[in-house]
């Protein structure tokens, strides 16, 4: 997993399970909650692309970034 550094209060883009790192946990807690599972996630953390909404764009791109593709996390 990319670590990031958790400062108090600040949310970290992509941290959808909330343990102040960011690697594929996420995504496949992203696919959960979309596939309506019982799982809670950080929605705000999850939106990954500023929609103001989690869908299947947010994973993408949360595995696009993962990849270390060019992509910035909103």
């Amino acid at each position: 997993d990319t670590v990031l550094p958790k400062l108090s209060g600040t949310r970290i883009a992509g941290d959808a399970d909330g343990n102040g790192s960011v690697g594929v946990s996420d995504v496949l807690m992203i696919q959960q909650y979309l596939a309506n599972w019982n799982v809670k996630i950080n929605l705000s953390n999850a939106d990954v692309d500023g929609s103001g909404d989690v869908k299947v764009a947010d994973v993408l791109l949360l595995q696009q970034y993962l990849a270390n593709w060019n992509v910035t996390l909103k």
